[in-house]
């Protein structure tokens, strides 16, 4: 999540109605853990894809 101000203020009003709240991580690269999850699911779907045309 960026530093949007409208985001926090989303997370901050859905946090009010939990019981328990919802963790925020501020970490510049994040997104990098993810793609590294996810790199042999998009290895193996990329084939499948077949030939496009455009």
């Amino acid at each position: 999540m960026d530093k949007s101000g409208a985001n926090k203020a989303g997370i901050d009003e859905v946090n009010g109605t939990r019981a328990v709240p919802i963790t925020v991580w501020l970490v510049k690269y994040l997104i990098n853990i993810v793609e590294q999850d996810h790199r042999a699911i998009k290895r193996l779907a990329r084939p499948m894809q077949g030939l496009r045309v455009a």
